[in-house]
Parts: C-alpha cells; sequence; structure tokens
C-alpha cells in the first residue's frame, strides 16, 4: 500500500520497494534525477533502509512507508533550503507515513564550510559517507513517523492549541491562526488593527502555542535526533559528555528568552497600570513593546540538541531501551526525564514539574504568565470603563 495520493504516484516514479516485516518501503524518485542528479546508487539506498529498519522500533511500529527522494534546485543554485529531509504536518495529521529526502543535499557534507565547498567544486562524498548520512536522516525522519504513531503527537498538539483558543476566544475560528509547523510565524499578529485586549489575548495564545511547541519539539526531535545515530549503529555513549554540554548551553539561550518574554509581557502590565492611573489612552510605547516581543523569535532549532541530551539521559542513566523512550508522549517524556535527573543529583534541562530547579521550568513560566494576565486585563477592564471606545 501506498500512502502518496493518485497526482503523486503520477509525479514521482517507483523506484523499489523493500519489505521488513510488516513494514512495506516504497520509493519514489522525482524527474529532477533524471536530468540534474547523479545516479541514485540503489545498492546503496538498499544497505542504508536495511540497517535502519534493523531496529524493532521501526520495524514493529511502522506499516508502509513512502520515502520520496527529490531534487533541490534551490540548493543546485546555491540557495539555502530549510531541511535536508521533512515530512509535511498535513500528512503527520492524518497518519500518512510520508517522507520526502533532498538526496542531492544529503550527498553533501553536513558542515556548512566544508559542504559549501564540496557544493561548489561539485565533489560529492564518499560513498560509505553518503551511506552513513543518508541512513541517519532516514532513521531520524522514520523515527518521527513511529512516534507519532505512538503517540498521536501531531493531532494532540492541535487539539491543544485549539483548545486554547475556544477558551479565550469562545471560538476555534478566531484568534490566531493554528500553524502546522512548530514555530511558524510565532508572534505573527496585526497588533495595529487590534485592540488592547484582542492584542493581550492574542499574545498569550501565542505564548500558550509556544509551550506547546517546545514540549513537542523537544521531545519528537530530540528522539528523532538520537534515533539518526542509534539506529545506525553509530551510537557513542563516550559522547554523552559533549551532547549534554551542548543541550546545556542551548537551554541556557532559550532561558534568556523566556525571561525576555516575561520581562516584556510585566512591561505591558506596567504601562497599563500607569495608564489607568493617569487616566490616559494607550499610546505608541504599547505597540512598541509589542515589537519587542516578535523580535524574539523562537525557532525550533536548539530543541533538537536539548531533546537529544534528554533521550541520551533517559537511555544511559535512565537505563532505558528505545522503544521505551520512543512510546512516550511529551508530557511523560520530559516527566521521566526530571525523575532521572533528580536520581542521580542532575539539574534538568528542562522541566515541567512546578518549582522543580531547573535550567527552563516551563510550569513555573506559565503560571508567572498566567499571573501576570489577570493583572493586564484588570487593568484593561478599567481601561474600558473610564474611556468608553478605545483601542
Amino acid at each position: 500500500m501506498t500512502h502518496l495520493t493518485g497526482f503523486q504516484r503520477l509525479k514521482y516514479a517507483g523506484l523499489m520497494q523493500r519489505k521488513y516485516g510488516n513494514c512495506i518501503v516504497n520509493v519514489w524518485m522525482s524527474p529532477g534525477h533524471y536530468y540534474f542528479s547523479q545516479p541514485v546508487m540503489i545498492n546503496i539506498l538498499s544497505q542504508a533502509l536495511d540497517n535502519v529498519f534493523r531496529q524493532p522500533y521501526l520495524r514493529n511500529n511502522l506499516n508502509d512507508v513512502d520515502v520520496v527522494l527529490l531534487y533541490s534546485f534551490k540548493y543546485a543554485i546555491g540557495k539555502d533550503v530549510d531541511s535536508m529531509a521533512f515530512i509535511k504536518g498535513a500528512d503527520l495529521f492524518k497518519q500518512k507515513n510520508i517522507l520526502f529526502i533532498h538526496l542531492n543535499m544529503v550527498r553533501q557534507d553536513k558542515s556548512s564550510l566544508v559542504r559549501f565547498t564540496r557544493h561548489i567544486m561539485n565533489i560529492p562524498l564518499s560513498e560509505k559517507a553518503f551511506q552513513n548520512q543518508l541512513e541517519d536522516t532516514l532513521a531520524h525522519e522514520m523515527a518521527h513517523l513511529a512516534q507519532n504513531h505512538l503517540t498521536n503527537a501531531a493531532s494532540l498538539k492541535y487539539e491543544r492549541q485549539k483548545k486554547i483558543r475556544m477558551i479565550f476566544f469562545k471560538s476555534a475560528s478566531e484568534g490566531p491562526v493554528i500553524a502546522n509547523d512548530y514555530f511558524s510565524d510565532v508572534m505573527d499578529f496585526p497588533a495595529e488593527k487590534m485592540n488592547a485586549e484582542q492584542v493581550i489575548l492574542s499574545i498569550f495564545i501565542k505564548a500558550y502555542d509556544i509551550f506547546t511547541a517546545v514540549e513537542q519539539a523537544t521531545c519528537s526531535e530530540g528522539m528523532a535526533s538520537f534515533m539518526g545515530t542509534y539506529a545506525a549503529g553509530r551510537y557513542n555513549p563516550e559522547k554523552a559528555t559533549i551532547t549534554q554540554g551542548t543541550g546545556l548551553a542551548y537551554a541556557k539561550r532559550e532561558k534568556g528568552r523566556f525571561d525576555s518574554f516575561k520581562e516584556y509581557i510585566a512591561e505591558i502590565n506596567q504601562h497599563l497600570l500607569e495608564t489607568v492611573n493617569k487616566r490616559m489612552k494607550i499610546d505608541g510605547c504599547f505597540l512598541g513593546i509589542i515589537a519587542k516581543i516578535k523580535g524574539l523569535k523562537f525557532s525550533i532549532d536548539p530543541y533538537y540538541e536539548i531533546g537529544e541530551a534528554i533521550c541520551e539521559t533517559l537511555f544511559r542513566l535512565g537505563k532505558m531501551n528505545v522503544e521505551q523512550i520512543g512510546s512516550m508522549n511529551n508530557h511523560k517524556l520530559i516527566n521521566e526525564y526530571t525523575r532521572v535527573c533528580l536520581e542521580n543529583n542532575i539539574k534538568p534541562l528542562i522541566t515541567d514539574r512546578p518549582r522543580t530547579d531547573a535550567v527552563i521550568n516551563l510550569s513555573d513560566i506559565r503560571d508567572s504568565l498566567h499571573k501576570l494576565r489577570k493583572e493586564i486585563l484588570q487593568n484593561i477592564k478599567q481601561l474600558k470603563s473610564q474611556q468608553g471606545k478605545w483601542h
């Protein structure tokens, strides 16, 4: 069985099919490879799939998978491309196991400097290095599919975002649009066209979107990054210190971003309080603070490293296997990680447990923002009573 639509089956050429237990993998190729790319090495592709599907976690938790090999024209002419491989959010939501790989990017070294040099000189990786990178990429994306199959993460993320909009705006169709990916346009809303109450509600809806995205990105991308090396047989426990150090550096940076977010929200509250006390109208300072919030630009990138450090901790110190780690939903995985860290006298990089000492404590951040939201809305209520019609 294939998950591709009829149009996609006409668009892409069937290249090969492999069977691993109950899982059938269909490999497709875009037309670009016929004319612009080097020949697809069937033996390397077959060996990479065989190595990845040695892992029971992938073999037992996936039924049918479609792998579409693409040729990135943007990358070929030297432009930036967001990712080497991807799964469409809409496909995840519908439990359709389709992954897309820009094969001409996989042929290049991951190091940006080396990749750029090789790209300009048109020198591909060696066959062995190409196979290793292909295995890492396949394992990473397959882990996303398996984890979503076990935890239904994509649907749960959507339902959480829909619920918060219904709480604030009484309808999921009102308020900021729900994005398919993690941090897409995370603070993108037309503040200058909204009144203060609508702006505040939009900010807090987006804040809760960020918490949802952080939890999912940490668990999903962390598990996939860990699986990328583990499934390919290249996990090295001696590199654990490096993984933890990198995760810590990113966690500290993200804590600073959250601290700035809270600081700007507190500025809004102070500005509104002064406006109420002086019986003034909201001025440009309000929109200036909103602009600072929008400028924080939360991103998925740090959570690859933070999440991988979490999975590595559960694997090494928690004595959990890949199947156990990959079957936990976001909330449980972070809680289990917190438990393992506390039992080993380690400060967690991230936690969702109230009043627990961690680099990033999502629960405490949510609680402080919730209190600020109540104060801000109370100040807005007073403004409305004293100003009548206002912006």
